[in-house]
């Protein structure tokens, strides 16, 4: 699992945030991080349901601009999460 600082360096090089909005998101990156890594590595759905509940308080520090591309990074996300799921209920 990445680390909250690699996560917000991500994020940081695909939306280019401004100093201020890394100052405002790099909290609730490590909130999320610290919850999932409370979570068992087998419990997709519970990480998965974290992920959901950070995204859009995440993308409310964004311009829209950014959303856009974050709305992208989110959804890839999202469908590994949906692959996982499917794959640890043995649904292809």
């Amino acid at each position: 699992m990445k680390t909250a600082e690699e996560v917000l360096k991500e994020m940081d090089a695909s939306l280019h945030l401004t100093p201020e909005q890394r100052e405002r998101i790099n909290p609730l990156v490590v909130e999320w991080r610290k919850k999932a890594r409370g979570i068992e590595a087998t419990s997709v759905k519970q990480r998965h349901e974290v992920f959901q509940q950070m995204v859009p308080i995440i993308r409310t520090n964004l311009t829209a601009e950014q959303q856009r591309t974050y709305d992208r990074d989110a959804l890839q996300i999202e469908r590994r999460f949906q692959r996982g799921i499917r794959n640890l209920s043995g649904n292809p």
